[in-house]
């Protein structure tokens, strides 16, 4: 069940980009396959140092891994 958190697609579009799997992805936030695979499909939600640590290895702006793709915390009004 999904909770709304954040689009899922944007997370694993991103990590495609970068040419990691889930696996590694894990290993670089300590923490198991199957927990990263939770924050990609939105069933559990990463803590605030996970999230910091998914933007640094991603290489994303504070605006961009959480907010739809067509939407930037600029744009908010």
């Amino acid at each position: 069940m999904s909770n709304g958190y954040y689009p899922r697609s944007r997370l694993i579009k991103l990590r495609k980009e970068k040419g990691f799997t889930q696996e590694q992805m894990a290993r670089l936030l300590k923490v198991t396959r199957t927990t990263y695979a939770n924050y990609e499909t939105g069933y559990r939600s990463p803590n605030l140092k996970n999230i910091i640590e998914m933007k640094r290895i991603l290489g994303v702006e504070d605006d961009k891994i959480f907010l739809p793709i067509n939407d930037t915390i600029s744009n908010k009004k």
